[in-house]
This record gives structure tokens, sequence and C-alpha cells, in this order.
């Protein structure tokens, strides 16, 4: 069950990418044209390693591990920006969805591995 979420959700990060591509090219901004491909890049690479790590997880739980440790840091980054006049209150959706996503990343790699928190963050893997 947990590969076929991690798998789903790596499509969403697909989807996403041509997404913000599309957008860029139809209303071209200088200050934020490059960033949109550049993120774009970033998030086909992220779907291709969920994938790739989904196909032996308990090899690979920490590609998936620091996926939700990114996915939090975004999460945290939109809690601080929303109050501080720096975002839009219509990015809850996404702090919804991302924090659930990490959670159960989380949870997912720390039951497949059997592995503690702790071990993943010092890298202790083996």
């Amino acid at each position: 069950m947990l590969k076929k979420f991690i798998i789903g959700t790596a499509l969403l990060n697909f989807l996403f990418a041509p997404m913000l591509i599309v957008q860029a090219v139809q209303m071209p901004n200088p200050a934020s044209f490059v960033l949109s491909f550049t993120l774009s890049g970033f998030f086909i690479m992220a779907a291709s390693l969920l994938v790739w790590a989904s196909r032996d997880l308990v090899a690979r739980a920490p590609v998936v591990f620091w996926s939700a440790i990114s996915r939090l840091v975004a999460v945290t980054t939109v809690l601080y920006a929303i109050p501080n006049g720096l975002a839009d209150p219509s990015q809850y959706a996404f702090v919804v969805f991302d924090g659930l996503v990490s959670v159960i990343y989380i949870l997912g790699a720390l039951r497949v591995t059997g592995r503690s928190v702790l071990d993943f963050l010092l890298w202790r893997i083996a």
C-alpha cells in the first residue's frame, strides 16, 4: 500500500512540473521565468527518485524519508509566509496535503525498515 501511495504522489509531481512550465511560458515574468523551469526540473527529479525508491522500499527508504523532510520544509515555509503577507491563504491546501504526505512517508519509512527517526537523521541506514 505504501508503494502505491508513493508512486501516486510522485505522479502528482510529474504533473505539476509541466504546469509550472506552461505558466512560465504563457505569462513570462523575468523575476521567476528561470526559477519556474528549475523548479520543474526538481519536481521531475524528485518524482523519479520516489518511483525508483518504491521499487525496493527497505533499501531505499532514506530517499522517501528525506523527501518527507523536504516537504516539511516547504510546509514550514508556507506557514511562515502566509501570516507575514508573503503568500496567499489559498496555500493552506498545500500545507494540509504536503503535511499529510510527509507524515505518511515518515511513518511508512519507519515501519518498513524498523529504524528510528534518529537513525535516518544520522544516516545510520545499515
